[in-house]
């Protein structure tokens, strides 16, 4: 019985894996609309509604999945990229850090 080389069989797995949908995954996209009642308001409204809100927030620390996609209704597909964990720290008045691991190289994305 004949025997398959190391290299022939991780050049079918290279070869199978894009197929598998791991990595990414494209799909039709149907365009939605709100059914909310819309709220009115000034721009200066805006601002000051946002800054009060913001006024009550020292420090952050949050835990977050980012799911990345590309496309959209306008496009008519859509391409979703895997699942990347994060954490998100902030702190006022001038410290925001964003780290991103990355699963399938067990590495860590920073941003400062």
């Amino acid at each position: 019985m004949r025997r398959i080389s190391p290299f022939w069989a991780v050049a079918l797995v290279l070869a199978v894996l894009p197929t598998t949908g791991c990595l990414f995954r494209t799909r039709p996209v149907e365009e939605t609309y709100s059914k909310a009642p819309l709220q009115e308001t000034t721009q200066s409204g805006l601002i000051n509604s946002i800054n009060q809100q913001a006024e009550k927030i020292q420090s952050l620390k949050a835990t977050v999945d980012i799911d990345t996609s590309v496309g959209g209704a306008k496009k008519g597909h859509q391409t979703d990229y895997k699942e990347i964990r994060g954490y998100v720290l902030a702190r006022k008045p001038a410290m925001l850090h964003m780290i991103g691991c990355c699963r399938s190289c067990a590495q860590r994305l920073s941003t400062w």
